[in-house]
C-alpha cells in the first residue's frame, strides 16, 4: 500500500526562502525610499518655516517704517522705525510761520529712546536728504499742560518745509 507522503521538500522550502528574501528586499527599498522621502519632505518644510519666519519679521518691521522711508540698496533694506505718533497743534512750517525753539502736540505717550521726529515724509528723499522732513529734539525738554505737550529742539531756530495735510508727526529712530 503506497501512503500519501505530507510535508514539504528540500528544495520547496530553499524555493520559499528565496523567494521571501527577493519580496522582503523589495518591501524594505520600498518603505526605506518612502522614510527617505518623507524625512526630505520634513527637512524641507523646516527650511521654509525658517523663511516665513523671516519674511513676517521683516514685513512687520517694515508696516511699523516711517512713510517713505524704506529704501533698498543691493542687498540691503534700509528704514526709519515709527516709535511713536501724534497730532500737533504747533509747528513752525516754512512760509507759514517763522523758525521756532519748540513744537507742540496733543499730549501723547513719547518713548524715550525718541530723539528725532518727522513731519510729512512722502519718499527717501525727504527722509535721508537735504532738504529733510526730519529734526533731532530733545525729549527731556517735556513740558505739559492743558492736553497739549511741547517740546525743544535740540538746535534752536527750526522749520519744516511742509505741513502735514493730516497735522500728524512721527517720533522715529535711527535708521535700521
Amino acid at each position: 500500500m503506497s501512503e500519501k507522503q505530507r510535508g514539504v521538500t528540500l528544495v520547496e522550502l530553499v524555493a520559499v526562502i528565496v523567494l521571501l528574501g527577493v519580496i522582503g528586499t523589495g518591501l524594505v527599498n520600498f518603505i526605506g525610499g518612502s522614510a527617505d522621502a518623507y524625512r526630505e519632505v520634513l527637512r524641507r518644510d523646516e527650511v521654509a518655516q525658517v523663511g516665513r519666519f523671516a519674511i513676517e519679521r521683516v514685513s512687520r518691521e517694515l508696516r511699523s517704517a516711517l512713510s517713505g522711508s524704506v529704501r533698498v540698496s543691493g542687498n540691503c533694506v534700509e528704514f526709519v522705525p515709527v516709535l511713536a505718533a501724534s497730532l500737533y497743534t504747533d509747528m513752525p512750517i516754512a512760509g507759514l510761520s517763522a523758525a521756532a525753539d519748540s513744537f507742540s502736540i496733543v499730549s501723547t505717550v513719547v518713548p524715550s529712546t525718541a530723539s528725532r521726529v518727522a513731519v510729512y515724509t512722502l519718499d527717501a528723499a525727504d527722509v535721508y536728504g537735504g532738504s529733510s522732513h526730519l529734526r533731532s529734539f530733545d525729549v527731556a525738554t517735556a513740558s505739559s499742560a492743558a492736553g497739549e505737550t511741547t517740546y525743544d529742539f535740540s538746535a534752536p531756530a527750526q522749520q519744516f518745509p511742509e505741513q502735514s495735510p493730516g497735522r500728524r508727526i512721527y517720533f522715529v529712530d535711527q535708521p535700521v
